[in-house]
């Protein structure tokens, strides 16, 4: 317990260092950047959908496209395009999916407004430790609102129901990573991509009270935690695999915003935007980010960074 007490102090350490180098590049960044950086929280702000991570149309997401290629142009020379691995702990942390490219859309507003609502909303998120060297998707389904057509299904369910009707569902997907040149020291600051193979998928039910349940269906129909190791062949395989299909380009980010492309072998880059968020998303899912991170002009400017790097 010590030690993982340590680990993290250590890492929250090199984190704020980061990000303090971090924000003296944006302070320094031209106007263009920090101008197309306003426009794209702009654009995603009015361009997805409240409540999901997708566009409201395929219009809709060519202008969360064009925004994000906009940032990515006007940065300069000096800028938050981290170089790995010398710049792996700017994103280090919990991120909050905010935009993704590769989503299913969801049905147009007006069908939305005339079928019943399931109540179910889904929440997904990024966690990167840099220090173990993972990255684990979460993604969350949470309980289906009061009165709800998908609460009102559950609890007719027997003898499981009205438990399920009030647990939400976690589901992760664990993998490593690695960096191209991190083990030579003339390649420190040599690409902004991270290749990463999945190894282990977990569930788990949070907010049902278990107890309650029969012991057949808490220990063998329905546990609170399952997990499946990738056997061995397969992880050997997506190793083997990652340079081409578990790459993915970092190609902005600051203290609140991450910018990251996957990149496949068909061509095609998923888009995806996050936002920082420092909360467990099941167990403090009240106090997550709703809105938009501030704008560059409200960043702290780089002199007020001082404090956190020791003097001699």
């Amino acid at each position: 317990e010590a030690e993982q007490q340590l680990a993290s102090t250590m890492s929250t350490i090199l984190r704020a260092l980061a990000v303090a180098g971090c924000a003296g590049a944006l302070s320094t960044t031209t106007r263009d950047a920090s101008s197309a950086r306003a426009k794209l929280l702009r654009v995603v702000d009015e361009e997805v959908r409240p409540g999901s991570f997708v566009a409201e149309s395929g219009a809709a997401s060519q202008r969360v496209e064009n925004a994000v290629s906009e940032l990515e142009r006007s940065l300069g020379e000096e800028s938050c395009v981290p170089l790995f691995p010398r710049d792996l702990m700017t994103v280090d942390g919990l991120w909050r999916l905010k935009y993704t490219n590769n989503a299913p859309r969801p049905p147009p507003r007006e069908v939305m407004d005339v079928i019943p609502s399931f109540g179910t909303a889904v929440e997904a998120f990024q966690r990167i430790d840099v220090m173990r060297r993972r990255v684990v998707n979460i993604v969350c389904l949470l309980p289906p609102a009061d009165e709800s057509l998908g609460e009102t299904l559950l609890k007719r369910v027997p003898v499981v129901g009205k438990a399920l009707a009030k647990t939400a569902v976690r589901f992760e997907l664990d993998h490593a990573f690695s960096v191209e040149g991190e083990d030579r020291e003339r390649l420190m600051a040599a690409t902004n991509r991270l290749n990463i193979h999945l190894e282990r998928v977990s569930r788990r039910l949070d907010g049902a009270d278990f107890d309650e349940l029969p012991s057949v269906v808490r220990d063998v129909l329905l546990p609170q935690s399952l997990e499946l190791q990738v056997p061995e062949p397969v992880a050997r395989l997506n190793a083997a695999l990652a340079n081409t299909a578990g790459v993915f380009e970092t190609t902005y980010c600051d203290d609140q915003i991450r910018i990251s492309r996957g990149i496949s072998r068909f061509g095609n880059k998923e888009l995806r935007i996050f936002f920082r968020c420092d909360d467990d998303p099941l167990r403090a899912r009240a106090s997550l980010p709703e809105t938009a991170p501030l704008p560059l002009e409200d960043l702290p400017a780089e002199d007020d960074f001082d404090d956190l790097v020791p003097s001699d």
